[in-house]
């Protein structure tokens, strides 16, 4: 033992160590390289990340206070009508004054129509007053009918018994009904119904309601491109996506919202989750209504990534195997060259040897 233990030491004593570290050496120094690509990589990965999440943070107080504004300008202009003296007391003197108010509305926010409405209505006869876009000349009229506006009577008259319940109450925003307006394609438009109350002398007289065109919701929603979409939902659970928003996405909200309190649901949720293939973030806003509202921001982060060039795959693990590979190949050939080195020395060796005896003949 002691014998096969001293034959190991020797052979291992004669090894030719120059020649056996370099290409180790090599492959460990190209290995740190491969290993600080790597980290370099995945802190820049980090880095971007968070510069993702803020661009997209700006993108969602952005939009919410775009919708805010928005159904803050409607909600304005209904409360100005209300306090009119003659809305408070019910006679038309002031319709001049809601036609500019309306005209003023449905150029920049497009809604389809304004009603004033008394308290007593009951969908048997036409409101107070109603101003529409007409199409044909360009103008606002008044001219409604009840049977053209079942879906939209029945709301507001619902939201007048609510109004007379709860007089605390300084607005409401209907869930979504059918409009009896026709959009380009002849189908009839969908849309919800705000209003606000009208009191006389601390009596409840009216409504003031105006019909928003759920498009119009859709577009204030359309603040992103196709890696982002926007959702706007409610405590009662309505949901309202942007143009573009992927039926899958909002059945992933809806399959959840049915299984708790839509205020139970964001109250768990964590500042980012992930819904399918989109990270999402999200916001309460501040609508005024009888209901609170919550915006939620989605962006697919793989094409983000893509665009600053981070993808994984392609990226730093490519350029690190390279790297450690390229490591390898040097050291092999580091190695053979040496050995090659070696061979021409001892073959010089061997041949000085012989001179001697080549002069001796």
């Amino acid at each position: 033992m002691d014998k096969w233990i001293a034959n190991r030491m020797k052979k291992f004593s004669n090894l030719n160590w120059p020649g056996f570290l370099s290409p180790l050496l090599i492959v460990v120094v190209f290995l740190s390289i491969a290993a600080l690509v790597v980290y370099n990589q995945q802190k820049h990965i980090l880095a971007e990340k968070v510069g993702i999440l803020i661009e997209n943070r700006l993108k969602m107080e952005s939009t919410t206070e775009h919708v805010r504004e928005y159904l803050e300008t409607v909600y304005s202009s209904l409360l100005f009508i209300s306090l009119d003296p003659n809305v408070k007391v019910l006679n038309k003197n002031s319709q001049n004054y809601i036609q500019s108010l309306y005209d003023y509305l449905s150029d920049h926010h497009r809604l389809s129509e304004i009603y004033v409405i008394k308290r007593d209505f009951d969908g048997s006869h036409a409101p107070f007053l109603t101003f529409e876009f007409n199409t044909a000349n360009n103008n606002s009229v008044e001219a409604h009918f009840p049977e053209n506006e079942t879906e939209e009577y029945q709301i507001q008259i619902e939201q007048i018994k609510r109004f007379v319940a709860n007089p605390a109450l300084s607005a409401q925003l209907s869930r979504e009904i059918t409009f009896c307006l026709r959009g380009q394609d002849g189908s009839f438009v969908r849309g919800l119904v705000y209003s606000v109350p009208i009191f006389s002398n601390t009596e409840f007289v009216g409504i003031v309601a105006a019909m928003i065109p759920t498009k119009n919701i859709q577009f204030e929603l359309e603040r992103g491109n196709y890696n982002n979409i926007v959702l706007l939902t409610n405590e009662r659970q309505d949901i309202f996506g942007c143009l573009d928003f992927p039926e899958e996405t909002k059945s992933w909200f809806t399959d959840r919202f049915k299984k708790e309190k839509t205020a139970d649901f964001f109250a768990q949720a964590p500042e980012l989750f992930q819904s399918g293939k989109w990270t999402t973030i999200w916001n309460p806003v501040d609508i005024i209504s009888e209901q609170q509202w919550w915006l939620v921001s989605l962006y697919d982060e793989s094409v983000y990534q893509s665009r600053f060039g981070l993808n994984w795959l392609s990226g730093g693990l490519v350029t690190a195997v390279a790297i450690f590979l390229s490591g390898i190949i040097l050291s092999i050939l580091v190695h053979f060259t040496d050995k090659r080195h070696r061979e021409r020395i001892n073959h010089l060796r061997e041949r000085q040897k012989l001179k001697p005896l080549i002069v001796l003949i």
